[in-house]
């Protein structure tokens, strides 16, 4: 029988269970909040998306002191490398391309100008774009005459400096800590979590269970009517190398993801670090294959681990009184952000529709409804990218007649008229989608026909003074470390 929550256990190690714990004790004023796992260092650096801004706003901390205490920075998006063909290279940016004139979307003006035979690169009018080519960086202007209000950002994090700030945060927030693993689940008469028992013997017992345990599914997978989707049919990278190298001289704006011929390496930089994780298919490529690779990348001693992994998606993330949240709900290999910006939309959904009585069936459905549809979008958003990377990779799709209907219907669309089909729960705008389509070289047959009123040349002019105005924004805008140096300090 169900009741409202008073006692919230939360089970995890990493940085996903400190977000959840930090959030939860800022929000439910009275209810009493644990975080159980045996506590190990987080050596990862995560790359967050804009709406990290939303978390920080939410906690009372200032974007200033998020940095300091993680050593922290700007995060512009993501430069993909050799991702379609050899040589190519696009940038995909967290802000905006151009502006919508007389009522058209800028796509139509660059599908026009590229229809018409002129060479076009879609983000040289996307300002956050060129200044990450720069490595340059200023805050958005809340003035929408300017072009700095197309700027968006995020910011990327060491891990082991964001769990122990965080640490120290829900500690302040009268959060129990308890440093023990978990040897048993033990599943009550109406097929909820009874208890859980750590290695020491001790029963611990809560009104709601939170997941944060990753992969490891350690709850959410002792439940009885626990299923997973797997993905593998679509992603074929199933293994990982992960690296650490001191941070280079200057430090990156952006995340780098490089494709290999069996997958890809990702490069992120914090100011303390940079982690370089190398993903791919185990079938097509040995383990000491994959290392070789690695250190033409900078691995040169035994710090790096290896780890296997599979795609895949829990079918109910919330089942009787036990919630999987981030990870260990959905698992990707991360690309344009990490696992975490899933876990803090998940813990944002949860928090919205958190049981204010004894009844939950109603929140728990919606709950899982609005999940599904948010991980299927992002398998999907996925799913695009593989497809351009298996142009010149082995990481090929079973099958191009197996891909899900919303994929198809996404593509044909946009191939047809330019169009996104924008579905509930995305978690990319439609103008991220769009870059991403013609960054990776996919471009539509027509474009809006209104733009049949302007002659190709009046549509130069103003593509040519699009770029003069970015020119002139990125003269005066400091490097980004220059930038991070003189906020930090203030």
């Amino acid at each position: 029988m169900n009741k409202k929550p008073q006692k919230i256990m939360i089970v995890g190690q990493h940085a996903e269970a400190w977000v959840t714990a930090a959030l939860y004790a800022k929000s439910l004023a009275g209810v009493e909040i644990t975080i159980l796992g045996k506590q190990n260092s987080d050596p990862a650096t995560y790359n967050l998306a804009p709406e990290n801004m939303r978390l920080l706003q939410h906690l009372d901390i200032t974007e200033q002191n998020f940095l300091k205490q993680t050593a922290g920075c700007f995060n512009l998006g993501s430069l993909f490398l050799d991702w379609c063909k050899s040589k190519h290279n696009y940038f995909q940016p967290f802000g905006g391309h151009g502006v919508a004139m007389d009522y058209v979307g800028f796509q139509h003006y660059a599908i026009k100008q590229h229809l018409s035979g002129t060479t076009i690169r879609y983000e040289d009018y996307s300002l956050t774009a060129q200044a990450a080519r720069q490595n340059k960086f200023a805050r958005p202007k809340m003035d929408s005459q300017s072009i700095l209000a197309t700027m968006m950002y995020a910011h990327t994090v060491n891990g082991l400096e964001l769990v122990n700030s965080l640490r120290a945060y829900v500690e302040a927030l009268g959060v129990t800590i308890i440093d023990a693993d978990i040897s048993e689940v033990l599943i009550g008469e109406e097929s909820g979590i009874e208890a859980l028992v750590d290695d020491t013997g001790k029963r611990h017992v809560a009104d709601l269970y939170l997941d944060c345990s990753a992969e490891n599914r350690t709850l959410i997978s002792a439940l009885p009517g626990y299923d997973n989707e797997s993905f593998a049919h679509y992603f074929k990278v199933d293994s990982k190398v992960q690296w650490r190298t001191a941070k280079a001289a200057t430090t990156a704006n952006h995340a780098i993801i490089t494709a290999k011929e069996n997958g890809w390496l990702r490069e992120l930089s914090d100011q303390r670090q940079t982690m370089k994780e190398y993903y791919f298919n185990s079938k097509a490529e040995t383990t000491e294959d994959a290392l070789a690779i690695c250190q033409a990348h900078g691995l040169n001693s035994d710090n790096h681990t290896v780890t296997e992994s599979s795609c895949s998606s829990v079918e109910a993330p919330w089942l009787a009184n036990c919630v999987a949240l981030g990870s260990a709900a959905a698992y990707f290999e991360p690309l344009d952000v990490s696992s975490l910006n899933s876990l803090i939309t998940d813990a944002f959904r949860l928090l919205e529709l958190f049981p204010r009585s004894a009844s939950w069936t109603a929140q728990q459905y919606e709950y899982n409804r609005k999940t599904r549809a948010w991980y299927d979008n992002l398998c999907n958003m996925n799913i695009h990218r593989y497809r351009a990377l298996a142009k010149s990779a082995n990481l090929t799709l079973a099958s191009e007649d197996n891909l899900p209907e919303t994929v198809q219907r996404k593509i044909e669309l946009f191939l047809d008229n330019g169009q996104i089909a924008y579905i509930e729960n995305e978690p990319f705008t439609s103008s991220y989608q769009i870059a991403m389509f013609l960054g990776l070289d996919i471009w539509p047959t027509a474009y809006d026909p209104l733009l049949d009123n302007f002659d190709i040349k009046t549509l130069e002019a103003r593509f040519k003074q699009m770029q003069m105005d970015i020119d002139k924004v990125l003269a005066f805008m400091p490097k980004h470390d220059d930038f991070l140096t003189r906020d930090l300090a203030s």
